[in-house]
């Protein structure tokens, strides 16, 4: 369980090599807090290493299964979402974390939502592509319309500003989660 008495989150992805692990959960049975743990995987080394501890400064997670944590990697450039507590149980803002030392230190980033009125948002998806650019989706309803839409933004700077999220889809599925692939 890489040091967590269990998890309840986590997302994985690959780049040549190296297989990227963010995971999230309990550190003891009593713990109220989750922790979120960065790894990676050497495919030379053949063997998970514990990197870093995401969380002691960065803003708590409410991810679980189904509504996880997120992380992308373009090089040795990393890029984490989850969400933190807000108004209603299940929805918050977005935090983002980036790493420009493979991992090893992380910083907190910009929220890919726009609006600081309704930055309440669920079911994260995010990517990198071969420029270095990463995606988010995710649904919100910043309009407080009764529905919940999908959004997309990106950021060519590893999270530390976004641009304006655009609407991919005014009405969408309010529970289920959402994932890009890059072709």
């Amino acid at each position: 369980t890489f040091g967590l008495y269990s998890i309840t989150t986590f997302d994985i992805t690959e780049q040549v090599g190296v297989i990227h692990l963010l995971i999230g959960g309990k550190k003891t049975v009593d713990s109220k807090k989750p922790t979120l743990r960065y790894l990676r995987y050497d495919y030379d080394e053949q063997q998970w290493q514990i990197i870093a501890t995401l969380d002691e400064k960065l803003p708590e997670t409410i991810a679980s299964r189904g509504n996880d944590i997120q992380i992308a990697a373009h090089n040795h450039l990393l890029l984490a979402l989850w969400q933190t507590k807000g108004e209603l149980p299940g929805i918050g803002p977005i935090v983002s974390a980036y790493s420009t030392d493979a991992g090893k230190t992380w910083r907190q980033g910009a929220n890919p939502v726009a609006s600081a009125e309704n930055n309440n948002a669920a079911y994260i998806d995010l990517i990198a592509d071969e420029k270095g650019r990463y995606h988010a989706v995710w649904l919100s309803d910043p309009e407080e319309k009764g529905h919940q839409s999908l959004y997309h933004s990106y950021t060519r700077d590893n999270g530390k500003s976004w641009r304006q999220p655009a609407l991919l889809d005014e009405a969408t599925c309010a529970c289920c989660w959402n994932k890009m692939i890059h072709t």
